[in-house]
């Protein structure tokens, strides 16, 4: 018998298998270099990313780091949907 083998998560998946107080702008950065744009899930992926940068910016709001890293976000997530042709 094989042993198993645990596949790497990716870092979009990371942020929903860890516990929110542990994520980090870092973890965001990761996710966001992860998702590819040219994927059929862009713009879902960017979504997602989007959502849980705007719990860390709710969380810790003096924080220039969660700051930083929401805009990115928001703006990545604006210029995919406009390709898209969503709002």
């Amino acid at each position: 018998m094989k042993p198993e083998t645990s596949q790497p998560i990716s870092p979009i998946e990371k942020l929903y298998r860890t516990d929110f107080a542990s994520l980090t702008p870092t973890d965001i950065q990761e996710a966001i270099n992860y998702s590819d744009p040219s994927s059929a899930a862009a713009l879902q992926d960017s979504e997602e990313i989007l959502g849980f940068a705007e719990a860390g910016i709710r969380e810790y709001p003096e924080s220039p780091e969660w700051s930083y890293i929401y805009e990115r976000a928001e703006k990545i997530f604006r210029h995919r949907a406009a390709l898209r042709g969503e709002k």
